[in-house]
């Protein structure tokens, strides 16, 4: 008699499994590369532009952090070679999400804010004090890279 724990086990590797083809054969419905750049500030803005790539089965991040408010600005790289299905499965998470926000939040703040995501025939813009929930640069770049903007 098999036991209750073994096809379990069964069910959740054929899941894994399929997941994991899905983003080797890149049927996970994101259009590679991924641009996505978040601006914000007042005085000056800061923006974070971060690129994901693929080339096949290897998926890596590249973000360029640019500081207007230094003089001379400054710009930082941070780069990962190779991303994670985690990782992966995140930015699928954060894709929806961004597509579910409205194109404009109202805010009572001084500061702006903008997040813009681009792919292959595809690119929109949420500006404003939005309550970004899973669509959070701040929370993807953890995700990617470990680090926090603030």
């Amino acid at each position: 008699m098999i036991s209750k724990q073994f096809i379990l086990l069964l069910v959740l590797s054929a899941t894994s499994y399929t997941a994991c083809k899905n983003h080797e054969n890149n049927n996970s419905g994101i259009a590679f590369p991924v641009s996505i750049t978040f601006v914000e500030g007042d005085d000056g803005l800061d923006s974070n532009t971060l690129r994901i790539i693929s080339n096949g089965n290897h998926f890596s991040a590249i973000e360029t952090a640019t500081d207007n408010f230094s003089v001379p600005k400054h710009i930082d790289t941070l780069r990962v070679d190779s991303l994670s299905l985690r990782q992966l499965g995140y930015l699928d998470t954060f894709l929806n999400a961004f597509n579910m926000l409205p194109r404009s939040c109202e805010g009572n703040t001084a500061s702006m804010q903008a997040l813009t995501v681009t792919q292959k025939d595809f690119k929109r813009t949420v500006n404003g004090q939005c309550n970004w929930g899973k669509a959070s640069y701040d929370f993807l770049r953890q995700i990617i890279f470990g680090k926090s903007l603030y």
